[in-house]
């Protein structure tokens, strides 16, 4: 008697990143990332192998395509949560990654034994960055709001005039 099973289970997962880019030079960036993750069930099979090798060597295969959905034991989870992380480089507008994902919730619950079952995702990612990239303004800082920035102002809390390096005209 020999019985084989497989499990193929599809889940969609939306991860939620924080990522620092670290500049290597005028190009090139180190980035390191990680977040939560949502998952949603998208599909999956099950299929079950059945094999009476020393009677008869007959053979009997099912296979289940609508799996159960939902709480309790013989049932996918729906929505699967759990934490992620990257790291790679950028160059330029191309960029590499790893990506490792951790599931921290069970995603199916075996009705005849006991077990944890919890997604891991290991993968790669190689991207290009498309359209123009956008210069952010410096925002320029004057307090006084004379005109003259408080870099340059040599009294940055009172009004003044440029001439005056923005410094108030006080002989007029």
């Amino acid at each position: 008697f020999i019985e084989k099973r497989k499990q193929y289970i599809n889940y969609m997962e939306a991860p939620l990143n924080i990522v620092l880019k670290i500049p290597l030079g005028k190009k090139a960036k180190f980035m390191i990332g990680g977040g939560p993750y949502l998952g949603f069930f998208l599909s999956g099979l099950e299929q079950k192998e059945t094999r009476l090798v020393e009677v008869t060597n007959s053979f009997k295969q099912n296979e289940n395509e609508n799996l159960s959905t939902g709480d309790g034991a013989g049932k996918y989870a729906v929505m699967d949560y759990g934490i992620n992380g990257l790291a790679g480089f950028e160059f330029g507008r191309v960029f590499i990654n790893a990506n490792y994902s951790r599931g921290l919730k069970d995603f199916y619950k075996p009705a005849d034994y006991t077990a944890s079952l919890r997604h891991t995702v290991m993968g790669a990612t190689l991207g290009v960055y498309l359209g123009k990239p956008i210069e952010l303004e410096k925002k320029i800082k004057d307090r006084d709001k004379d005109g003259v920035v408080d870099e340059l102002d040599e009294c940055p809390d009172a009004a003044g005039i440029a001439l005056l390096k923005g410094c108030p005209d006080k002989d007029g």
